[in-house]
This record gives C-alpha cells, sequence and structure tokens, in this order.
C-alpha cells in the first residue's frame, strides 16, 4: 500500500509529522508527500518528498500571481506522477485551493481519500463544497464540533483539533509581562511581506511602548527576516523560532490571522489579530463569490459559535481598511488600557477550550484510518 500526503501551510505541517509518525510502521509500502521543510526533513528510504507547496501557500486569488508559472509547472509534475502511480490512499490537510484539485484525480484511480480540516470549517451553512468533499472523500475528519451541523454524512467524523497535541504544556500560565510583545507576522511568504508590513512600518513606535519586541519566525519565513531586517535583530527586536520560548516571556501578542492566534488563545495570550487581502481578492470575495465573514480569528468564532458564550470579540480583530499602522497603535494602546479586560477573557477562553478538546488528537485521526484503510477492516 502507497500513501500520499499533501500538506501545503506550515500549521498543516506540524499536524502531518506527527500523523506520518504514527501510521508509517502500518504502511507496507511508500509513503509520498508534498510539504515544506518539516516534511522535508522527514525524508528516508520509505518517505520520498515530492515538492515543496508551502512555499505557494496564500490567502487570496492574486497574492501569488508571480508564482503562478512555477505553480503550475508543480502541478503538472505532481499530477503526471500521480497518474501512474499507484495510491492507495490519500491524506489531505486543509489547502483547497491545491487539494480540491486533486481529488478527481485519486477518484479515478479509486484511491482511499482522507481529508482532515476540510474547506469551509468556518462556514455556518451547508454549501455544494460540503456536499462534494463528503460525496468524494472517504474519511472526513472536521476540527470542530459545530462542523457537524454543515458536514453531516455518516463518514465525517469529530475528534477534536489536531492544534492540542502541537502545544507542548496545556498547563503553560502566561505572565502579565505588559512590557514585553511578541509579533508573528505570519508563515506565509505574502503574509511576511506583505500583510505584517503596516507592523514593522511602526516598530519603532512599538518599542516606544514596551522594553523588548520580539519577532516568530517559522522553519519557512526565517531566512526572509534576515535578510530583510537583519541590521535590526539584537537592537530593534529579537529573532525567536521556538515557541514556547517566545510566549514565556511576553504579555501581549501582535499577530496574522491564523492558526497562530488559536495557539495564543489556548495558552492565554492576549493578542491583536491582523489580516489583508489584495483590494481584487475582496471585490472577488464579497462581491462575485458573496463571501461575507463577520469575524476572522478562530477564538472569536469558537467563542460564539463552539462554545456560546456571546458575540463579543475577545481577540482584536483588524481586517482590510481597518488594518492600517494607525488604528493598530490605537488598538494597541486600548487594550494595554483594559489589559486586565482581555487577559480574564482569554484566560475564560482556555479553561473552557480545556472541557471542548483533549491532547490525543493526532493519534486518534491515525487509529480511524489504522481502522479503516490501513488493517482493512473497512473501506
Amino acid at each position: 500500500m502507497n500513501v500520499f500526503v499533501s500538506v501545503c501551510d506550515y500549521s498543516s505541517e506540524e499536524y502531518a509529522a506527527k500523523l506520518i509518525g504514527y501510521i508509517r510502521n502500518n504502511v507496507q509500502g511508500n509513503i509520498f508527500v508534498i510539504g515544506g521543510r518539516i516534511l522535508r526533513g522527514l525524508s528516508d528510504d520509505k518517505l520520498t518528498f515530492l515538492l515543496d507547496s508551502v512555499r505557494y501557500s496564500s490567502i487570496g486569488f492574486f497574492e501569488n500571481l508571480s508564482l503562478i508559472p512555477w505553480m503550475y509547472l508543480d502541478y503538472i509534475k505532481l499530477r503526471s506522477f500521480l497518474e501512474k502511480t499507484e495510491i492507495d490512499l490519500a491524506i489531505l490537510f486543509d489547502s483547497p485551493a491545491v487539494n480540491l484539485k486533486l481529488i478527481p484525480i485519486f477518484k479515478s484511480k479509486r484511491s482511499k481519500i482522507v481529508y482532515i480540516i476540510p474547506p469551509k470549517t468556518w462556514s455556518m451553512q451547508r454549501t455544494l463544497i460540503h456536499k462534494f468533499i463528503e460525496d468524494n472523500c472517504d474519511l472526513v475528519i472536521v476540527p470542530f464540533k459545530f462542523n457537524l451541523k454543515v458536514y453531516t454524512g455518516p463518514n465525517v467524523y469529530f475528534v477534536g483539533h489536531p492544534i492540542v497535541d502541537t502545544i507542548a504544556n496545556q498547563e503553560f500560565e502566561a505572565k502579565k509581562n505588559l512590557d514585553t510583545v511578541g509579533i508573528f507576522p505570519g508563515s506565509r511568504s505574502f503574509e511576511i511581506k506583505f500583510v505584517s508590513k503596516p507592523v514593522f512600518q511602526i516598530l519603532d513606535k512599538i518599542r516606544d511602548r514596551f522594553r523588548k519586541v520580539w519577532v516568530s519566525s517559522t522553519p519557512n519565513t526565517q531566512d526572509y527576516i534576515v535578510s530583510k531586517f537583519g541590521n535590526r535583530i539584537n537592537k530593534d527586536f529579537f529573532l525567536e523560532s521556538d515557541y514556547i520560548s517566545m510566549v514565556s516571556s511576553i504579555g501581549l501578542a501582535l499577530a496574522v490571522s491564523g492558526t497562530v492566534v488559536l495557539k495564543n488563545s489556548i495558552l492565554s495570550i492576549p493578542t491583536i489579530s491582523f489580516y489583508k487581502v489584495y483590494k481584487i481578492s475582496e471585490f472577488i470575495f464579497r462581491k462575485l463569490k458573496r463571501i461575507s465573514v463577520e469575524k476572522i480569528s478562530l477564538p472569536n468564532i469558537l467563542w460564539e459559535y463552539e462554545f456560546e458564550k456571546g458575540r463579543e470579540k475577545i481577540v482584536p480583530e483588524l481586517v482590510q481598511e481597518e488594518y492600517n499602522p494607525l488604528q493598530l497603535l490605537r488598538t494597541i494602546d486600548e487594550v494595554l488600557v483594559n489589559y486586565d479586560y482581555y487577559l480574564e477573557k482569554i484566560k475564560e477562553f482556555r479553561r473552557t477550550f480545556w472541557q471542548f478538546y483533549s491532547p490525543g488528537t493526532i493519534r486518534k485521526i491515525s487509529e480511524l484510518i489504522n481502522d479503516y484503510f490501513l488493517q482493512s477492516k473497512k473501506g
């Protein structure tokens, strides 16, 4: 049996690496993966790394325009490989822009398909995408319990969110350290270069408000940060690649909206979340695709729809035009003035989160995959 694993963003790489560790001994054939540096590092006689798909990761339609020719060439190569290679099981993580295109290939080859964190898990209304995934995938694993309102098929399972297994110590307690701030500029190239640009533009003003500034880096972003801001490292800010080490010393975080905002909230770190895409992408989202999102941060979405605590935003959000240097500074000042309120809310979020989710999610996912496919009990 040959297994293919598709990963296109940094967070899913962490989940996939742990999942591969659980299932690899039950895979009698080869494991082929697309991903980034984390999965590349797992390469050996059993696991073959095919291409770097994380470098193409983006949100929006035109944010990676310059990379489209390379994306297309890699897709053609990948499609050719998959069409001539026997793949018995495909495990897809998130990233619908890539994985929705791969599903027809696997269906034509009669491969079994597992989709972990499928598309539109933030949606509150069932759409054709939900039905397509249910109809074409053999096993669908959703990250949130409220997803079961829109993913309703008998092949859909909720066992928790994989993020719980990437947080080393759920007993971690954030310090009320108001003189230290952490900046999380994102794990995608587009986020570093475009989304986080306003933050670096006002770095001097941020330093006026805090004694120490930390900037987080990932294996996929560290080289760019060093090349772009190397002369400011250890002068205007300190660079940190270890997440737990960084959050252990900060009292407030400024973060690109995404998985890191959820991680911060689980560890009770008050966070200001921000995001923006190109205006043309916003137009397509709002006008053509008619996508309207009231909240972008997972803690705020969970607070309302999973925990049913209310509609308030316990994580301040700055999106599109609202996200600019002046408004960011105003929001920082507002959070500092009302810090006890935000800290108490995020601590309540943390307590509630651990009531809903427990460690061992990736192990449970591996058991489902083993039971359904690798041990041929079902399928």
